[in-house]
């Protein structure tokens, strides 16, 4: 017997579902912006089916036969738990529990669509095949077919398929395997006899190679990097990422180098609820340049064994001075002068902070003598206080230190300092102001001294500070905007006694920066071994605008000069004793001036001698994230020198779009005095929807005699795949600030 319906629902227990995990790169830009809507899944038709717990089945014929199939021929479509099916045959078999459809089918899931000439789905099992398959995956934005594509609960595994994130009918690359299998527990594809086309040109083939599903990190080689350089020749690292467990990797790689020869890299990493860390080292055997083997290797570690105690480790050790002169890859790598070797066990409880510490240096700069290398601490012990400041009453605190400085040439010695202080705060909405008084105990035990010079020097120095300030605040309307502006001037006395402190030793210590930072500090030297004499006052207004929209700060400018009532007598080795009057006016701005453009600067002016000793100005635009165009200038004069400049240096850095696929990107930096470029690079990128490429031209100094590296590298990035070449993305997010990347 038949029955013949124009619409029918049935509870069936499942339907044909396939799921791919794919979620979505975290990025401020939108990498696939420029893909066409064509590339993506087409929309499920709407026949009035809404999402449900129990399945559904909307057909315009239903053939039902007792103790035999259903047969639901038309417009079918099933929906079950968010997951659609569609077809113009859809086969029910009772006693078989499965589902078998015949002609165009198609699927909707969270993140796949899939279509075929015809499938199968067996219920108990929840097992599926479908023939002559095409599939995207959303989130991905991958696409590709198969002969046929054999799926369960966990497993996926496709015939003669193909994949690719490119839109149809501007398939750039593409991927051919005999059989691809995607794990979904274990979030790992693998695919045979693969071969990777670009531009319809074969460039890659291997016999098995496995990919991630997700950003779970995944064991296996990465993708090459290739670059050239002056120093050393055309090279080549291969990096190989081991996934150990959950909360341990590590990196071991290869770089060859043509003018260098082999070295061997690697890199460790863990995380524990109490520990992290990680070991990194570099060994090349034989340098062919050099005729010496060399090594680099650096330690971090921090433990935190309870919430009072933690240890944190930084130590490093190079093989030899120009190490990273040599071998080092940029700027600031080849102009690093000392290695740390530092381990801090410190306390935090209540009010209470203690720290030991044990530190010395790798120097890796052959400019630096024996007599200028920094001092070992060996050890340091410090123990200071805390306390919450209270309202309106004495707020005692006390700082103490207690550390021995070794050294193979000057003298050498232990120091032991201690400095109590006393405030008495007095805060309102409308002001502050707060006395401190501070007694400055140091006591030396020296060794290697000069025999006419005292052993065991020491100083007792009282000083007092009044820090205090008001706040004005009235509101303004620019541009329909409301906006808090304020007015807060500020006045700080600090009176130190003067005390002869030529007979101490300089172990730690230099001058600050003057800046409007130092306006406000009890001492102009930094450590211990000088205690600044003053008598002085320092003026200064800041003034800032504040969104009353949104809680931002568009505009701050600051002002401010120190006031001296007697000269300064107390200076480091080969100084002069200070006898001006007033400091440098400095003055502090920064602000966004309009819609995608903001300003950052200081100046520090000379009103004896009408000029000006130091500025600095960044000026940058980027109205949006594609485009960011940074432009600076720093300036400083040596005190010593006054008619020569030391310093001053020009900076030009940017990422500009051509047209809707070409950008782009370079630096410029330029020590003006010595009329020398420092660092310059410049390059292109190109963006499509599913690849981009990226090649640089580069020249930066990298040793203290002036000689340059010049280097070039390119990145080729097949999105959703993986890059080949240089990793460059790191190098222009350092070197261009606000630089975002669209690969």
């Amino acid at each position: 017997m038949t029955y013949t319906s124009t619409r029918a629902r049935l509870p069936l227990l499942a339907v044909i579902c396939l799921s791919l995990s794919a979620p979505p790169q975290a990025g401020a830009v939108d990498k696939w912006r420029l893909c066409p809507d064509a590339g993506r899944a087409p929309p499920r038709p709407d026949l009035g089916l809404v999402e449900s717990d129990t399945l559904q089945v909307l057909a315009d014929q239903t053939d039902m036969v007792m103790g035999g199939p259903t047969t639901f021929q038309g417009e079918v479509q099933v929906e079950y738990q968010g997951r659609w099916l569609t077809a113009d045959t859809v086969v029910y078999n009772p006693d078989l529990e499965t589902i078998h459809t015949e002609g165009p089918t198609r699927f909707w899931d969270i993140d796949i669509y899939l279509s075929g000439s015809r499938a199968q789905y067996e219920i108990p099992t929840s097992l599926g095949w479908v023939e002559e398959a095409h599939y995207r995956l959303a989130d991905k934005h991958g696409r590709g077919n198969a002969q046929s594509i054999a799926f369960g609960t966990t497993q996926v595994l496709a015939q003669n398929a193909t994949y690719t994130t490119c839109a149809p009918g501007a398939i750039d690359w593409l991927i051919r395997a005999d059989s691809v299998k995607l794990d979904k527990e274990t979030e790992v594809g693998t695919a045979k006899n693969a071969t990777l086309r670009f531009k319809g040109v074969p460039v890659a083939w291997t016999p098995r190679i496995s990919f991630p599903l997700s950003d779970r990190r995944k064991t296996g080689f990465l993708a090459p990097a290739f670059g050239n350089s002056g120093e050393r020749g055309a090279e080549v690292y291969q990096p190989f990422y081991w996934n150990i467990a959950p909360n341990r990797d590590a990196t071991i790689g290869v770089r060859a180098m043509e003018d260098r020869g082999l070295m061997a890299t690697g890199e460790f990493r863990y995380l524990t609820p109490a520990a992290s860390g990680s070991l990194q080292g570099e060994y090349l055997n034989d340098d062919m340049d050099a005729n010496k083997s060399r090594h680099l290797v650096v330690v971090r570690h921090q433990q935190q064994f309870n919430p009072n105690w933690r240890l944190d480790i930084d130590a490093a050790d190079a093989s030899d001075k120009r190490y990273f002169e040599q071998l080092g890859t940029n700027l600031s790598v080849s102009s690093t002068r000392f290695l740390p070797r530092r381990g801090d066990l410190r306390f935090q409880s209540r009010g209470w902070s203690a720290r030991a510490r044990v530190e010395g240096f790798d120097v890796v700069d052959r400019t630096v003598s024996k007599d200028e290398e920094p001092y070992e601490r060996v050890p340091q012990l410090l123990v200071q206080t805390s306390f919450l400041e209270p309202s309106r009453r004495l707020n005692p605190q006390l700082r103490s230190e207690a550390v021995r400085f070794r050294r193979d040439e000057g003298v050498t010695g232990e120091r032991y300092d201690i400095r109590p202080s006393v405030s008495f705060p007095l805060r309102a909405p409308a002001g502050f102001l707060i006395p401190k008084a501070t007694l400055n105990y140091t006591a030396y035990d020296l060794t290697d001294n000069e025999s006419t010079q005292d052993k065991t020097p020491d100083r007792l120095i009282p000083s007092f500070s009044a820090d205090s300030g008001l706040f004005f605040e009235r509101e303004l309307q620019l541009s329909s905007r409301s906006f808090l502006q304020t007015l807060e001037p500020r006045a700080y006395y600090l009176y130190v006694t003067r005390k002869n402190q030529s007979d101490l030793p300089v172990f730690d210590t230099g001058e600050f920066t003057f800046s409007f930072a130092q306006l406000f500090r009890e001492n102009r030297f930094t450590g211990t071994d000088r205690i600044g004499d003053t008598n002085q006052l320092t003026l200064a207004l800041t003034s800032r605008l504040v969104n009353l929209g949104d809680g931002s700060e568009p505009l701050r400018a600051s002002i401010g000069q120190l006031f001296y009532f007697r000269n300064r007598r107390v200076t480091l080795p080969d100084q002069r004793p200070r006898t001006k009057n007033s400091s440098d006016i400095v003055a502090e701005l920064s602000g966004a001036l309009a819609s995608g453009w903001s300003l950052n600067g200081d100046v520090q002016w000379d009103t004896g001698e009408s000029r000006t000793n130091r500025g600095t100005v960044l000026l940058r635009y980027r109205p949006d994230d594609r485009r960011v165009l940074n432009l600076s200038y720093r300036f400083l004069r040596r005190p010593e020198e006054a008619d020569v400049a030391s310093v001053q240096q020009g900076d030009l850095s940017f990422r500009w779009p051509l047209t809707s696929r070409w950008s782009m990107v370079g630096r410029w930096n330029y020590d003006i005095p010595d009329s020398r470029l420092l660092e310059t690079f410049g390059g292109f990128e190109y963006n499509s929807c599913c690849w981009g490429v990226r090649a640089v031209a580069r020249r930066y100094l990298n040793d203290s005699d002036g000689d340059t590296t010049n280097q070039f590298f390119v990145q080729l990035e097949l999105k959703g795949l993986g890059g080949f070449g240089s990793g460059t993305v790191d190098f222009l997010e350092e070197q261009i600030p606000g630089y975002q990347n669209e690969f």
